[in-house]
């Protein structure tokens, strides 16, 4: 009887423990420390950059071609967690947008944003239909629009202008260009603008 109590008890507290250490990670996890995060992922097709705010704001800009970003992400966020606030396809082709689908379906996804373009880049349009099936609020970006982050951060739109403004060519579509601005800190985020 007192093997069999034992054994019990044992199985009990290991059990106990396990569950205090899943809990105190998520709860150290939790605690944000006042740094603004900007992380460049090297992907295959397009870099992608994610950006967390002191206040648990989360936006990403591109997502490569294939689903290496998720994993990427699921390596920066606390395993827990499957929000971002904000996502910026910033080129209108799959090798950007590809791994944007494989976020919306994993990731509970607040807003979108996007130049408009007339593309036939079947990825790229899978992405658009993705934000339909989701009900996703999406909206279209131009020059001189401010994004508020959240209280501290923004960021400013410098292209694409609007038609009539600039005139573009057929072998390129609009690309987003932006300016972060953190306090009394900017990045210039070009991609691959020429």
């Amino acid at each position: 009887m007192i093997k069999g109590r034992s054994k019990l008890l044992f199985i009990f507290g290991a059990i106990t423990l396990a569950v205090l250490a899943v809990a105190g990670f998520a709860w150290a996890s939790s605690i944000r420390t006042d740094l603004f995060e900007i992380y460049v992922f090297d992907l295959p097709g397009t870099p992608a950059v994610f950006i967390r705010t002191p206040s648990d704001h989360r936006v990403l800009i591109n997502g490569g071609s294939n689903a290496e970003i998720v994993k990427k992400l699921t390596d920066t966020l606390p395993f827990y967690s499957k929000r971002i606030d904000m996502v910026i396809a910033a080129e209108p082709v799959g090798k950007a947008a590809g791994g944007l689908i494989d976020v919306l379906g994993r990731y509970a996804v607040g807003k979108v944003f996007f130049a408009k373009a007339t593309t036939t880049d079947g990825v790229y349009g899978t992405f658009l239909e993705s934000l339909d099936e989701k009900v996703i609020e999406r909206r279209e970006l131009w020059a001189g629009e401010m994004i508020e982050i959240d209280e501290e951060a923004t960021v400013e739109v410098i292209f694409p202008a609007r038609p009539g403004d600039f005139e573009y060519s057929n072998a390129s579509g609009p690309q987003i260009l932006l300016r972060l601005v953190y306090k009394d800190n900017s990045f210039l985020l070009v991609g691959h603008a020429s």
